[in-house]
């Protein structure tokens, strides 16, 4: 009798013994997979580019009224201010020039923020940027083309986003701008033609 109970008790341990070895292999594969996601996340934070305002900003026009908290503007072909943009970030941001979905660009500059030749010198294509260092651009405000403004209304531009790569990933970062930019009509400005939705600003209005 004492051996049939014997065996009885091993027979009887070896399911649990199995559902123990199930439950420390699927504490091993969370471990894992949990370890998958903490590094997946790592490297998106880490490639995603950090970029904030820089130290310099200017703006030139015989139109321009400068306050310390907007540029405004009110002919479009002057409607243009230079901007330093630091890399905040732990990786070198590449930042390309490109055009804004609501009218204007940003253009980026070879020349510093606070030198003259940012105002009227070339842009570049592209732009790589270390850690902790700064780029030009040039930021310009336009008309939207299915826009009517009336006089005394405007655009206001607080930020833009920019074109960014970092290690060989393609991105975009926005970018405050301090002082903002603006654009206000003089006279009444009018949709393109084949505009079907048209956006109305009224006096005073911005956008």
């Amino acid at each position: 009798m004492a051996a049939q109970q014997t065996t009885s008790s091993v027979g009887r341990g070896l399911p649990g013994r199995f559902e123990g070895r199930r439950l420390a292999w699927l504490a091993v594969g969370l471990g894992v997979l949990a370890l998958v996601l903490a590094v997946v996340g790592l490297a998106a934070t880490v490639v995603r580019p950090q970029l904030a305002p820089g130290a310099s900003s200017g703006a030139l026009g015989t139109t321009l009224t400068a306050t310390a908290e907007t540029y405004t503007f009110t002919d479009p072909d002057e409607a243009a201010a230079v901007y330093s943009v630091r890399n905040a970030g732990l990786l070198p941001v590449t930042v390309r020039s490109g055009a804004l979905e609501d009218g204007g660009v940003v253009e980026v500059l070879d020349a510093a923020a606070e030198s003259l030749d940012a105002f009227d010198g070339p842009a570049v294509p592209s732009r790589t940027v270390a850690a902790g260092e700064e780029l030009a651009v040039r930021v310009t405000a336009a008309w939207p083309r299915c826009g009517a403004f009336a006089p005394g209304s405007g655009v206001v531009r607080t930020e833009i986003t920019v074109a960014t790569t970092v290690l060989g990933v393609h991105g975009s970062a926005v970018v405050e701008l301090s002082p903002t930019l603006e654009l206000r009509a003089t006279a009444p400005v009018e949709p393109a033609d084949d505009c079907e939705g048209v956006l109305h600003a009224g006096e005073g209005e911005g956008r």
